[in-house]
């Protein structure tokens, strides 16, 4: 996958040195995999689970959470349509706003 990527930025025109800088690895590095015939990243990633693994609910079905996820994109997309016509209201009432007497 990365090599495929640095050889299509070279292909678009990017010198190989920067399509490198970009995917985080050295020139050397890439130099090394092609010689050795590996087809892709070669890093090990890491050893261990990361202590915060379990910072999702882990007892909640991936499908409940989704869900929960799906329902807070409603409930945020309910809220920006209520803002717009509360704005759209205030600016109606601004520009037909009575005019006081004086």
């Amino acid at each position: 996958m990365i090599l495929g990527w640095i050889d299509e930025a070279v292909r678009d025109g990017a010198a190989k040195q920067k399509a490198c800088e970009v995917v985080g690895i050295s020139r050397r590095t890439l130099q090394r995999w092609r010689r050795q015939g590996i087809g892709d990243d070669n890093r090990a990633g890491p050893r261990k689970k990361p202590k915060n693994v379990n910072a999702r609910c882990s007892h909640v079905p991936r499908s409940l959470e989704a869900m929960a996820i799906v329902g807070f994109g409603r409930k945020l997309l309910q809220t920006a349509q209520q803002f717009r016509q509360e704005k759209s209201r205030l600016s109606l009432w601004a520009v037909n706003r009575p005019t006081p007497m004086g």
